[in-house]
């Protein structure tokens, strides 16, 4: 072999990546020189991959302002599990293995919440995420899913940037053809239900674009002529629609998130006849998982139009409520009217746990819990109990 061709074959070699071992061995006659090489071809090391999957959010609803993202998350690679940390709250949280990272457009600095996670199967997990409380209407917040794997790899949903999420409290819903279908109203929190309006096949007599939209309880006009405001209301419309046959009127879910009463099982669903101008009980099946009441249109003889969630037995006459539902910063206190010893009242938060009692006259919450603390900003719920017979409503506090 001549020294050209030699060194020909080696430069291919290196721009070809590869890696060799040679040999000269002489012959023992020493008349020729035999050569030998042995070449192996280079080979990247294997890189591990967090994928996340995950149905994106698009709004939250506006009385129980609660975001819940769950989904899965696989792992491939070299890395089989994830960080083997555990959320610790005296520990930082970029710490945990699955995060919630969020701003607001108010508060653009990101914060991150954990999430609660487990396995499922080898390299599989599913999660979701602590429940973050949002405060104010009318304000996105943009959010995204953070994992990482033992190995240190992170994965990301969305790949880049952040999911937007609404809080206008309505969204259009679309169409419905006679196809039937349902359109839905989200939540916000996906371990619970949804509102929505359903249609059988052939209902319609054609298509129809209908709106579902959330009320904000003491901010938007509700239906009056009742003297205890209702906890949730939705406004489902068109409320007249051209249907085939009476029968095969929709099928609504009504979602109550964790804000409207600390007894799930203590509710119920009412009907505002606009005939009548006067809320009507309506039977309904309720999902205390889901957080979710529904009602058969056709069998409970109403309409589309407004639905609402109320506190069962919460009949007292209205003078027994607060004297203001809305506080503003320039507001110190509210004060419940014509009660006397003897009678209580019970604060509570979003999520249902007492934050106040009050049981002595003159019967005023100065927005501090039972610690002396103030309150964050909110809905909150308060309970009356009168000679045994209960009331309650929503108050609002805004920084």
């Amino acid at each position: 072999m001549s020294k050209k061709l030699f060194f020909t074959i080696l430069i291919v070699m290196q721009i070809c990546g590869l890696a060799y071992a040679a040999t000269l061995t002489p012959d023992p006659e020493h008349r020729i020189v035999r050569f030998s090489a042995e070449v192996s071809f280079y080979t990247a090391p294997e890189i591990s991959v967090v994928n996340i999957f995950h149905k994106p959010i698009e709004r939250v609803s506006v009385n129980m302002r609660t975001l819940v993202a769950v989904g899965t998350i696989t792992l491939s690679g070299p890395s089989a599990n994830l960080k083997s940390l555990v959320y610790d709250e005296s520990k930082d949280l970029s710490e945990s293995a699955v995060y919630l990272e969020y701003y607001t457009d108010e508060d653009t600095a990101p914060v991150k919440t954990p999430a609660l996670y487990r396995k499922t199967a080898p390299r599989t997990y599913v999660f979701e995420t602590v429940p973050l409380l949002t405060t104010k209407k009318n304000i996105y917040t943009h959010y995204r899913i953070i994992a990482i794997s033992d190995d240190g790899t992170i994965g990301y949903y969305p790949k880049s940037g952040y999911i937007d999420t609404e809080h206008d409290g309505h969204t259009r819903v679309g169409s419905i053809n006679s196809g039937g279908g349902i359109r839905i109203l989200q939540s916000g929190d996906q371990r619970r239900g949804d509102t929505s309006v359903q249609f059988v096949n052939g209902a319609l007599m054609s298509n129809v674009n209908f709106i579902i939209r959330e009320l904000y309880t003491d901010v938007d006009p509700l239906p009056v002529s009742h003297s205890i405001k209702p906890l949730i209301t939705y406004h489902f419309a068109p409320e007249n629609i051209s249907l085939k046959d009476n029968s095969l009127k929709p099928v609504i879910s009504i979602y109550y998130g964790d804000a409207p009463a600390p007894d799930f099982n203590n509710i119920e669903v009412k009907w505002f006849n606009i005939n009548r101008r006067k809320w009507e009980n309506v039977s309904f099946s309720n999902n205390t998982d889901l957080r979710t009441a529904t009602v058969n249109l056709a069998a409970a003889g109403t309409d589309l139009g407004y639905y609402a969630i109320f506190t069962k037995g919460s009949n007292l006459d209205e003078g027994f409520g607060p004297d203001q539902r809305v506080l503003t910063p320039q507001d110190s206190k509210i004060t419940f009217k014509s009660l006397r010893d003897g009678d209580t009242v019970r604060i509570y938060n979003a999520r249902g746990k007492v934050v106040k009692n009050i049981t002595a006259y003159p019967f005023e919450w100065d927005k501090r819990d039972n610690n002396g603390n103030f309150v964050e900003t909110g809905s909150y719920i308060y309970q009356i109990k009168v000679d045994g017979k209960t009331t309650s409503g929503t108050i609002v506090i805004v920084r």
